[in-house]
């Protein structure tokens, strides 16, 4: 059984993009990014760094978040982010999110989920 087989078996699919698959954790507090070519495996690591970047300049608008390797692939965990409506009245910096891909965590921050391109 090759790995996305075992982790579909664990997690709930949530979704699938060009580049990535995306599973929610046992949890529901996480989700998690599982690379389906070389360009996810670029995403992971852009938004791992690009979070640890921000963080570590105050700014806290992009979804908390880490590589791991599974099974020899760099994966991306996720805190959990619910998708803002698009009817909703969201800040400028929203507009340069790709397709505005924001959304709120449990603790009500609103946050970019989906950065890299």
């Amino acid at each position: 059984m090759n790995f996305l087989a075992r982790i579909s078996g664990r997690m709930t699919f949530l979704g699938e993009g060009r580049t990535r698959r995306v599973f929610l954790s046992r949890s529901g507090k996480y989700v998690v990014k599982i690379p389906l070519n070389g360009e996810g495996e670029h995403a992971n690591f852009i938004e791992a760094r690009d979070f640890s970047l921000n963080r570590f300049l105050g700014q806290e608008k992009l979804a908390r978040c880490r590589e791991v390797c599974l099974n020899g692939k760099w994966c991306l965990v996720m805190e959990r982010v619910y998708p803002a409506s698009i009817e909703e009245n969201l800040p400028s910096w929203a507009d340069f999110v790709d397709c505005r891909q924001v959304g709120y965590t449990r603790r009500k921050n609103l946050v970019a989920y989906d950065w890299a391109s």
